[in-house]
């Protein structure tokens, strides 16, 4: 088996079933198969061969669908990146992929078209429009019928990092890799043909790569929101479509419940909630639960690195493990760890480290930066966290983001959770920055609800409640928007250029 084997198969079982529903186009898995094996006998004769790396920079729509299972199917490796950033940032990863072929979405074409005469590897550069074309064929031609299966082993997909604290690394993901998460995730969150996502998520993301895999391995469908800027047009489409779940991270939810309807809006399909990518607040937490208690939320933690998913919260488990993340999920082992190797006792803080085999072969043309996270096949997270009794994991934050204030030594996600918990706040992010006298003080970022004032003695009162007095900010910015990566993750290194301090 291998991820084209997932659609072949949905698309024999059930190839009338709605695949993608995207703006006005409804794709099904026949229609689906069909146009990907026919994609893929374009790209063979163009040139395209087993190994090579095409790269994908594409909008999530049914083209990127067909796209992706079409370059698999010519046996090449996946690259798929950010159609809405800058050709600086295009520029590394294209180069350092040795991408022989990219397809992109006609915007991106004059993004893309300064960078052609540095990629010495790029044989040809398509609209993804062409597909219309290639679907007009009479039928895929033999050079298709004759490519033999890649196995398992093979290399499927290189994610490149979202690049929070440096230059993002390619993480090369086998079709086992992938295959043995999607089983996984199937399993915890008991998907079926009868599901229907709300998918927010770019599918270049590692999250959202694992929504559209998922999905067409049960046959499920990925209703594509356009943009999720448009809070009440989402809502309207959930309604619309009768979508059973939707996955997001946490400023997904910061918006739906601080600049939308969504706590007062009823979804009679509404079978569960995900949200991974960070820590999710308590107190927004609280308030889904409270807005759609018939709805299943699940906790889940992971890393582009292990493919995307290493644990998860059983929602029945949710109110007396409030703020973990779980455990490992089926196929994957975690533990906390300390200085020595082992295992932390309950309380201690470690960090998280695990196997399984959803984990990357590695990073492109980085072995040096591998060995570092891979030792003795097990991935080290650079995730800092306790365990309880039980085996219930919490995490504390990244290794990388610690603040060391005098002897303290405190993560920003403690802090975070205290800001974000004042109903007036939407969303905040807090940083160290130097400070001769404790070595790093707390600097907090924070995004109010539109047309709300707040003070930030008023706001450092509230969080007293939380924290200790070590751990209140020195100083508080109400800005408009908290920098993010695509993926939604904090971009700490842009917070501390605000204040021009070194990142």
């Amino acid at each position: 088996m291998n991820l084209t084997g997932l659609l072949r198969a949905t698309a024999e079982r059930h190839p009338e079933r709605e695949a993608v529903v995207w703006k006005s186009e409804r794709l099904d898995y026949g229609t689906l198969f069909e146009r990907a094996t026919r994609w893929s006998s374009f790209l063979i004769d163009q040139g395209v061969a087993p190994g090579d790396r095409v790269a994908l920079v594409m909008e999530n729509s049914p083209n990127y669908l067909i796209s992706y299972f079409g370059v698999l199917m010519a046996r090449a490796c996946v690259v798929a990146l950010n159609p809405h950033t800058t050709a600086h940032e295009l520029k590394p990863p294209l180069v350092e992929c040795e991408a022989s072929a990219i397809i992109a979405q006609r915007s991106a074409i004059a993004t893309l078209r300064p960078l052609l005469s540095d990629l010495p590897a790029l044989k040809w550069l398509v609209l993804d429009e062409a597909q219309d074309a290639a679907s007009a064929d009479a039928g895929p031609s033999v050079s298709v019928a004759v490519q033999p299966p890649d196995g398992e082993e093979t290399l499927a997909q290189i994610i490149y990092t979202s690049g929070t604290t440096g230059t993002p690394k390619g993480i090369m993901l086998t079709h086992r890799n992938l295959l043995a998460n999607t089983a996984s995730i199937v399993e915890y969150l008991r998907l079926t043909a009868e599901d229907r996502v709300l998918v927010i998520l770019p599918f270049f993301y590692s999250y959202g790569n694992s929504l559209l895999l998922t999905h067409v391995a049960v046959g499920g469908t990925l209703v594509i929101a356009e943009q999720f800027v448009f809070l009440n047009a989402v809502l309207a489409l959930m309604q619309r479509e009768r979508v059973t779940g939707f996955s997001g991270v946490p400023s997904s939810f910061a918006m739906l419940l601080r600049k939308s309807p969504f706590a007062k809006t009823r979804f009679e399909t509404l079978r569960y909630l995900t949200c991974a990518g960070g820590a999710l607040p308590l107190t927004h937490l609280q308030e889904l639960q409270a807005a759609h208690p018939k709805t299943d939320i699940v906790i889940m933690y992971g890393q582009t690195e292990a493919s995307a998913r290493l644990s998860s919260l059983d929602p029945k488990d949710l109110p007396r493990k409030m703020g973990s993340i779980g455990k490992g999920i089926p196929g994957v082992h975690l533990q906390v760890i300390g200085p020595t190797g082992a295992p932390v006792a309950p309380g201690e803080t470690g960090e998280i480290v695990a196997s399984g085999d959803c984990l990357m072969t590695g990073y492109w043309k980085h072995p040096e930066e591998t060995a570092k996270v891979v030792v003795n096949g097990r991935l080290h997270t650079g995730d800092m966290a306790t365990v309880d009794e039980e085996g219930y994991i919490f995490v504390k934050g990244r290794k990388s983001d610690m603040i060391k204030c005098g002897s303290y030594r405190m993560h920003p996600i403690e802090v975070e959770s205290a800001m974000n918990a004042h109903p007036l706040v939407c969303e905040s992010a807090v940083i160290g920055v130097k400070d001769e006298m404790l070595g790093e003080s707390i600097v907090a970022f924070v995004v109010l609800q539109k047309g709300c004032g707040l003070s930030e003695s008023d706001l450092l009162q509230s969080v007293r409640v939380f924290l200790p007095v070590y751990k209140l900010p020195k100083a508080v910015y109400f800005i408009d928007e908290i920098p993010k990566t695509a993926s939604g993750k904090i971009r700490r290194q842009l917070l501390r250029q605000r204040l021009d301090v070194p990142t």
